[in-house]
């Protein structure tokens, strides 16, 4: 009986769900006070993708576009009030990759592919005339190696061309997609 019992919580422990842990990717804006993002009752791992607005003394103003799953952005926005960003120069706005991993199994994924080739430009809620302007005016193109500078430099060119637009990067498929997102016209999910 014992052995039948033993071998039930064994078999059970081997299925229980291995616990979430996050990264946060920051970029070169430096953080103050980590964000604490909350993983009770978590049970899947993903990637948020976020733009963030960024006041004088370093604490998020407002998120400005976000791409991932629904209840992880939900878990990083409401961790977002509990960082600031520090340093010198604090920037205008911040791009964060945010990593939730399963288990303690392999190190947590790299920071965004700086130094390979760019997949692919995307649009979201872009007007055809903004969009022209941002294919024109970012100075990186698919094909092209897309380096930390560059992204710096295109990101700062997407609001020169349209405060409202925010340029973030993502993957697909392994390689670096810049996805340039406007304003939705409907409810923001």
């Amino acid at each position: 009986m014992w052995k039948l019992l033993f071998a039930i919580i064994t078999v059970a422990g081997l299925f229980a769900a291995a616990p979430i842990r996050v990264s946060w990717n920051t970029g070169n804006a430096h953080l103050k006070r980590a964000p604490t993002v909350s993983t009770e009752g978590l049970t899947r791992a993903g990637t948020v993708d976020l733009i963030v607005d960024l006041a004088t003394d370093g604490t998020v103003k407002r998120v400005a576009s976000s791409v991932g799953p629904e209840d992880l952005r939900e878990r990083v926005t409401a961790s977002l009030k509990t960082c600031q960003f520090a340093g010198p120069d604090i920037p205008e706005s911040a791009h964060i990759i945010v990593y939730f991993v399963a288990g303690a199994g392999p190190p947590m994924p790299s920071p965004p592919p700086f130094g390979r080739t760019l997949a692919e430009l995307r649009f979201s809620y872009v007007s055809e005339s903004d969009q022209s302007a941002v294919i024109r005016g970012i100075g990186v193109r698919a094909g092209q190696i897309l380096t930390d500078e560059k992204f710096g430099s295109a990101s700062r060119a997407v609001r020169a061309i349209n405060p409202e637009l925010q340029l973030m990067l993502t993957l697909h498929a392994g390689q670096p997609v810049l996805v340039v997102t406007g304003r939705s016209q409907g409810p923001s999910r």
